[in-house]
């Protein structure tokens, strides 16, 4: 059993890492999948991979007596809609979770009108009939399952190391994102912001004083944006941007989208990446080709709809 204070140590220096390395290398969807429609996958292989990571750690949690929180559930096609609608929403706001977090921590209080959408739209999900009543859960991971994610892992580790140093850098350091990514899920099960966002909008709905997020969960979000907040002084990217009322109404509604699309998904980029595709989720895998198809579909809408908004005045 790992000492409270010390588990606590190891998690809050876990994520100022994670903060640091998500703000140094641009973690995005949205830039992985524009960098892949340009021909450079490097990016999006690696954020697609890099949560088979959390595996490695499987030996020494089965000795040490952990469970991996895998999480998976059979295929139905809310998750395809929720993905489909939480990738437009993140095409919308110009980032995806993480990033959000990231450009809040440099200066951009914008993003806090996406995350208050984050709670408006778990709050719709929560409120409609529907739930999860028709959802499956199904069984633990097996061990073909873990090996044929492995050899996944490994063929996208060889063409990325093979390809060139700037493939090889980027994906060596989303690596060891994924891998502390890993470690902070052995311990913490339930950190990332999404999920905090997620639980606090369930909390508040339904009136459930034992239902708030426990306290170390804050503490990991304040590690993470003081992470990225030294990479942006760092890099000299922290700029205070002046607020816009037609941008907070923009990323309000943007956030909503975001927030009901991973509801209906049953988790927003970082945990799907991260923890249920890796478990080999069929509900996953649904999820992950919405997010994509729906950032694409923005990326490809985004210059007609600027032109459009121009012609109109609204920008």
């Amino acid at each position: 059993m790992i000492d409270p204070w010390l588990k606590l140590t190891l998690l809050l220096s876990v994520a100022v890492i994670i903060g640091y390395l998500a703000q140094r290398t641009g973690l995005c969807m949205i830039r992985g999948v524009t960098e892949f429609r340009a021909g450079k996958p490097t990016l999006l292989l690696a954020m697609l991979s890099c949560g088979f990571c959390v595996w490695l750690y499987a030996p020494v949690a089965a000795v040490v007596g952990i469970d991996i929180p895998y999480i998976r559930y059979d295929w139905h096609i809310v998750f395809a809609l929720g993905g489909l609608i939480f990738g437009l929403g993140t095409s919308a706001n110009g980032g995806c979770s993480v990033s959000t977090m990231s450009r809040l921590a440099r200066g951009d209080l914008h993003m806090i009108a996406t995350v208050t959408g984050w709670v408006v739209g778990w709050c719709l999900w929560l409120s409609w009939p529907f739930a999860y009543g028709r959802v499956t859960q199904l069984d633990t991971v097996s061990l073909p399952m873990i090996v044929v994610g492995f050899v996944i892992w490994l063929g996208v580790a060889y063409w990325a190391i093979r390809h060139s140093s700037a493939s090889r850098r980027l994906w060596l350091t989303i690596m060891v994102i994924g891998l502390l990514a890993g470690l902070m899920f052995l311990l913490q099960p339930k950190w990332p912001p999404s999920d905090l966002v997620q639980h606090l909008a369930s909390a508040t709905l339904h009136k459930q004083a034992d239902a708030w997020p426990s306290t170390d969960r804050y503490l990991i979000l304040l590690a993470l944006l003081t992470g990225m907040l030294v990479a942006a002084w760092i890099t000299r990217r922290f700029v205070w941007q002046r607020i816009y009322l037609q941008r907070m109404v923009l990323h309000l509604l943007a956030g909503t989208a975001m927030g009901l699309g991973a509801s209906m998904a049953m988790g927003g980029n970082d945990t799907q990446l991260l923890l249920a595709l890796p478990a080999a989720s069929p509900a996953a895998m649904l999820a992950v080709v919405g997010m994509l198809t729906g950032i694409y579909i923005g990326i490809v809408m985004r210059q007609p709809l600027v032109r459009l908004g121009n012609y109109l005045g609204l920008n």
